[in-house]
């Protein structure tokens, strides 16, 4: 995997999260980074290997995406990835899927192969249809850019 991979540390659930969502997506054609594997470095030697990296006890890997953070682009690359980034969200939202709390937060990267790929998922889940509707009808606001 190399530098084609990214190791990401966070809690058990966090992970678990992280990697499910993550997996999900992929598979469903979301544009997401792909999952490569769940891991809980639980030997000695493994947490040894770790410390000071950042990583926790549990950890995802996954593929490694270069280009910006959607935060970071402007002018018409930023409409672009505001533009993916909707569509995005409404095969997200269409799967049942929702960001757990009121807002998505932006957590999207925009690609040098100029795709949009959501990130972060540890705190998504099923929603409500109350929850689904709601964010349907954000999506679908021009005048709200997300980010």
């Amino acid at each position: 995997m190399g530098e084609s991979a990214l190791a990401k540390g966070k809690n058990e659930k966090s992970s678990k999260n992280e990697y499910k969502w993550g997996t999900h997506l992929y598979e469903n054609q979301v544009q997401v980074p792909e999952m490569y594997k769940l891991v809980n470095p639980d030997s000695f030697v493994l947490r040894v290997l770790y410390l000071g990296s950042g990583i926790k006890e549990w950890f995802v890997v996954m593929e490694r995406l270069k280009g910006k953070d959607i935060w970071n682009t402007y002018g018409t690359t930023r409409k672009e990835a505001v533009r993916q980034y909707r569509q995005e969200l409404e095969k997200v939202l269409e799967l049942g899927i929702c960001a757990n709390g009121s807002s998505w937060g932006g957590n999207a990267i925009f690609g040098e192969d100029e795709k949009l790929y959501l990130i972060d998922f540890e705190k998504w889940k099923k929603g409500s249809e109350e929850e689904l509707n709601r964010f349907f009808k954000r999506i679908k606001n021009p005048k709200i850019e997300f980010v």
